[in-house]
């Protein structure tokens, strides 16, 4: 929506992003002397390969668990290419660019200042950025998150996922489902005028009717397979964990109010503990993250109550699972995983997360899935842990008061055993090896007396 509105306009929209400033427009091209033309086209065209190398530098930047020395380079090489931009734009400019920028500049000044004039005192200051649409917003997201599908989907974690057992064209499949799904979902509760509280309210109910939309979409609202002799319908076998899936993953998934509430209100997000307009960058790249983790969780929860009830239907198997994973070991062995991801999830995992002030959430990246955490407040969920969950918080901080005393202990006893052995034992040692020398150098001179004697 955004690029159409920039192209019907008159105007030009590019994907990647622009690091180094934008090309001064030059009104009366044709009046360009011939040399100040060369230099101009010369300009762009390296203006154009410099900023394509930052992008790429920066989609490689972004990628989790990226080597520091690697890092370090790629941050180097971006700080060298801006600076080679700059000098570019200085040296390629002609003074004709320079004169005619410098006077279009001056009048776009002034219009600015006469229209920010007010005109009342009450009078409201519109500008670019709010006349954006939530829809707008809501697309510009999505088409992110649809050119991240695009590539490879798998785990790279050492968490195991749901989604893992399925082949790459059955998992994108379902998680462009789960993306369709969720445009509809959206565009129901923003035509339903509903207020942001009661918004609020009906988030949970929301994913669950996505959940059980996009089940029957993936496996067919009328599918049925043979199980111990009779046909069941898969649908209906996976209806029956409704309530364990809406309390185990989808209740779970973090931020999904406020994730929410941003694109159908087109609220500020908090990024960070700091609030950011809409339309801002981070909250872009939050609002992309969480979708991201969305999708990734509703997957998961459609695919636990098939691996729950139906994980050694053939017809299952041949049809939607990875052909390295659909043996019946190896099968096992992966529910197993998932069992105790469960188990670790809720008793140490959760626990620690609610105590750090952190969620953690699954991204999608050019190598595959990964894990990132983001900050949140999260003290009121502090108040309510009881049993194991709150005993492991109260063992974290325990650790946390006495490590500093221990460590100033270690560090003490160390430096004590360090002085035992260098000035005391040390120098010990020394005086018995200096005794022998001189006892080896004296029985030496004394030979060589007798000798000559």
């Amino acid at each position: 929506v955004i690029a159409m509105g920039k192209v019907i306009a008159g105007d030009n929209y590019w994907m990647e992003e622009i690091y180094i400033s934008e090309e001064p427009e030059v009104a009366n091209d044709i009046k360009l002397p011939l040399i100040a033309r060369l230099k101009r086209n010369l300009r762009m065209s390296s203006m154009s390969y410099i900023n394509f190398a930052l992008v790429g530098i920066k989609e490689k930047l972004q990628l989790p668990g990226l080597p520091i020395l690697e890092r370090v380079i790629l941050v180097g090489r971006q700080r060298e290419l801006i600076v080679a931009g700059k000098l570019v734009q200085f040296l390629l400019t002609s003074f004709q660019e320079n004169k005619q920028q410098h006077i279009s500049t001056m009048d776009a000044s002034f219009s600015t200042i006469g229209e920010t004039i007010p005109f009342r005192s009450s009078q409201k200051s519109l500008s670019a950025p709010a006349l954006l649409s939530p829809k707008a917003i809501q697309s510009e997201l999505f088409t992110s998150v649809v050119n991240k599908l695009q590539f490879s989907l798998q785990n790279l974690t050492d968490i195991p996922l749901e989604i893992d057992i399925l082949r790459d064209d059955k998992k994108q499949e379902l998680l462009y489902l789960i993306l369709h799904r969720l445009v509809d979902s959206l565009d129901d509760l923003r035509d339903s005028s509903l207020n942001i509280h009661q918004l609020s309210e009906v988030v949970i109910d929301s994913l669950m009717d996505l959940w059980e939309t996009v089940t029957k979409d993936f496996f067919g609202k009328f599918t049925k397979v043979n199980r111990n002799g009779r046909d069941i319908e898969i649908v209906d076998w996976i209806m029956r964990d409704r309530e364990t899936v809406q309390k185990e993953i989808i209740g779970k998934i973090p931020l999904v109010k406020d994730l929410f509430v941003y694109l159908i209100f087109q609220e500020e997000l908090t990024v960070d503990n700091s609030l950011y307009p809409a339309y801002s960058s981070e909250a872009k790249e939050r609002g992309s993250m969480l979708i991201e983790n969305l999708l990734i969780q509703v997957g998961n929860s459609i695919i636990q109550p098939v691996l729950n009830r139906l994980a050694d239907v053939k017809y299952i198997k041949d049809k939607y699972y990875d052909r390295r994973l659909d043996s019946t070991r190896v099968m096992e062995k992966f529910r197993n995983e998932l069992s105790w991801k469960y188990r670790v999830r809720n008793y140490i995992q959760e626990p620690q997360e609610i105590f750090e002030s952190r969620f953690q959430i699954f991204i999608f990246t050019h190598r595959g899935i990964a894990r990132t955490s983001v900050y949140a407040h999260r003290n009121h969920e502090l108040s309510q842990l009881t049993g194991i969950p709150l005993s492991f918080t109260l063992v974290l901080e325990f650790r946390d008061a006495i490590a500093p005393l221990l460590q100033s202990l270690v560090s003490f006893l160390g430096k004590g055993i360090i002085f035992i052995l260098t000035k005391v034992m040390g120098r010990a040692i020394g005086l018995i090896g200096k005794g022998i020398l001189q006892a080896l150098s004296s029985n030496s001179m004394s030979d060589k007396t007798s000798s000559r004697k």
